[in-house]
């Protein structure tokens, strides 16, 4: 039987790397669509990067709720993306990912969307 260590941690590293994985195709189209020059200053790349291990963590860590027997599938994911999107909405701020300069509308529009 599986420890919940290692159950835990098999979870986290394969919400990573889906993460990374989505962060790698994403700027690679967006690359693309530059025609081969996309340019990021401050650090843009490093922020980005970080938020993707952030969100992975976000989204990896809490699968232990599904270990608890105790709880019904739905409360279980609702605690599960829950934690995940908050970590994630959190995350694309600091990052940047929500366009805040564009006012209230944008942010809306882009956490919906």
């Amino acid at each position: 039987m599986k420890s919940k260590r290692n159950v835990l941690l098999v979870n986290t590293l394969i919400s990573i790397g889906l993460a990374a994985a989505i962060f790698v195709i994403i700027g690679v189209v967006f690359d693309a669509s530059c025609n081969g020059n996309l340019q990021m200053t401050n650090y843009s790349f490093s922020k980005m990067a970080a938020g993707v291990l952030a969100t992975g963590l976000g989204f990896g860590l809490p699968t232990v709720i599904y270990g608890n027997e105790n709880m019904s599938l739905p409360i279980q994911t609702l605690i599960h993306m829950g934690i995940g999107c908050v970590v994630m909405i959190i995350t694309a701020f600091l990052v940047g990912w929500i366009p805040t300069e564009k006012g209230a509308l944008a942010i809306i529009v882009t956490i919906v969307v």
